[in-house]
């Protein structure tokens, strides 16, 4: 699972996200909070540091914070808190992860209209989370069940 950081362009003195071919405008502090998040994420993929994935957690919460809910990205954002969250169960295996995954995975959904090009990314993530959590519990069925399922 990766997450690719908004690599910005100054055009006209606005600041335009260039990932994905974006071409919205995005706050600074939304932009730096994202990039700064993702850049734990992807640290996380190479330490596997349980704090460095707290913290990538930690700021995609606090991007999805600050932006707004009508924002264009809004979807992205919180697929990436999905992936960082599904992430993060898969090393740790806490459940509570996978249930904020699917918590915020509708949000994400929600966010990203149809058309959008970052929706299959978003559908991606979600799917991801939703399967993972699907596995997780019949696994933690057969275990009540003694194994037998």
């Amino acid at each position: 699972m990766s997450i690719v950081a908004w690599r910005d362009r100054t055009v006209t003195g606005t600041r335009l996200p260039a990932h994905l071919g974006l071409a919205r405008t995005m706050s600074e502090d939304l932009t730096s909070l994202y990039n700064g998040a993702v850049r734990l994420f992807n640290d996380f993929q190479l330490d596997r540091d349980r704090r460095t994935i707290d913290q990538a957690v930690a700021s995609f919460h606090m991007a999805a914070d600050v932006t707004p809910a009508d924002h264009a990205d809004r979807g992205l954002v919180l697929s990436a808190l999905v992936a960082a969250h599904t992430a993060r169960f898969e090393a740790f295996g806490d459940a509570a992860d996978l249930d904020q995954a699917v918590h915020w995975g509708s949000k994400a959904v929600e966010a990203t209209p149809i058309g959008d090009d970052n929706r299959a990314g978003v559908l991606t993530n979600v799917g991801i989370a939703y399967l993972t959590r699907y596995q997780y519990q019949r696994i933690e069925n057969s275990a009540d069940l003694g194994g037998m399922t």
